[in-house]
């Protein structure tokens, strides 16, 4: 059986501060005793599209620190230590780099923050209606639940700065983008939504632990990509995957029967957000990873998370068959033909 690598994602996110509620920030003590703080909130980048994301950490008794020059963990301080000035030649590893507030020239002052230390600044020091540019990594996870597994993905911040430009200004350029490294497995080609929908499984940990995810092309924008995709990209290729977030967001009314008290005469609504990942761009796979695994790597090997806190090489352009990069602006190759006529 080979041996599974860890694989990642990220995403990038422009646009407005939306949903901090009271709820969104948090600070407590967890079951084993640890202190942790929490924040939620949303990132609006255009009508419509608002895209959930979240720090978690708990506080540590030391700061790792890590050598600028040889890159080496090899030095901690106590927390509180980490705040003054560090040994020579040491930074904070693994910083959040916050740029939420400006200076007398209006350029952001950022600031290198240790996780647990990011979630209260950045709670203090962002609001609704804030433009903001936060970028991040996907984390995805699996546990059981009434006896079936659910499969959670959640957008964790790394860096969040402020922006000049507000949603509106004629300079203002919303982005919802993501990229991920996956081991494909099959496409599925639905006509009638004008989708191929991509299947791949992404290993979420150093144990091989793997959960499967599922993303689209739009074969209407994109039918070279597409075809070359479904015809030529074999089981098993490790493959990194760019394209745009799409959270949907529609507001749906609360049904209520009411009491004997009554029933409340203005109708409640709640957010419903439909998630989707469409890829515009395969980047071409190296050789040495071209059906790089077999089915029977596959084994079960899903990630309990009962700790879970929130269970709740070229850009190229519309005419590459491996896609074009969400960042350009080809709108790629369609017409008025089946793309996928005779292909099943």
């Amino acid at each position: 059986m080979a041996d599974l690598k860890q694989t990642y994602g990220n995403f990038a996110l422009r646009g407005e501060v939306v949903w901090k509620r009271n709820d969104s920030y948090a600070e407590d003590t967890s079951s084993n005793g640890n202190l942790y703080r929490r924040i939620r909130f949303g990132v609006k980048t255009e009508e419509g599209n608002i895209v959930g994301v979240e720090m978690f950490q708990t506080k540590f008794k030391d700061v790792t620190l890590r050598h600028t020059e040889s890159g080496k963990r090899d030095k901690t301080v106590k927390y509180g230590e980490h705040t003054g000035k560090l040994p020579d030649g040491y930074e904070i590893f693994m910083p959040v780099n916050v740029g939420l507030e400006q200076d007398e020239k209006g350029k952001n002052i950022v600031k290198k923050l240790i996780t647990y230390d990011a979630i209260e600044y950045i709670n203090e020091n962002i609001e609704n209606g804030d433009a903001v540019f936060v970028t991040g990594g996907i984390s995805r996870s699996s546990f059981e639940k009434d006896g079936q597994t659910q499969y959670n993905e959640r957008f964790e911040i790394r860096n969040i700065f402020g922006s000049s430009s507000k949603p509106g200004d004629d300079d203002f350029t919303p982005q919802s983008t993501f990229d991920q490294t996956l081991i494909f497995t099959g496409v599925e080609l639905n006509k009638n939504e004008g989708k191929l929908f991509v299947d791949g499984n992404v290993v979420v940990n150093k144990h091989g632990e793997w959960v499967p995810v599922r993303l689209y092309i739009d074969i209407e924008k994109n039918k070279k990509f597409a075809m070359n995709v479904k015809k030529n990209l074999k089981y098993g290729t490790v493959v990194k995957v760019k394209g745009f977030v799409h959270h949907t967001v529609t507001e749906v009314e609360v049904e209520s029967d009411g009491d004997e008290w009554g029933e409340d005469p203005e109708p409640k609504a709640s957010e419903k957000v439909d998630k989707s990942l469409e890829i515009t761009k395969v980047e071409k796979p190296a050789k040495e990873d071209v059906g790089k695994f077999k089915a029977e790597d596959f084994v079960k090997k899903q990630q309990d998370d009962e700790s879970n806190p929130f269970t709740d090489d070229n850009d190229g352009d519309g005419d590459d068959i491996w896609g074009s990069d969400p960042s350009g602006s080809s709108e790629g190759e369609s017409d008025d033909d089946d793309p996928f006529a005779g292909l099943d």
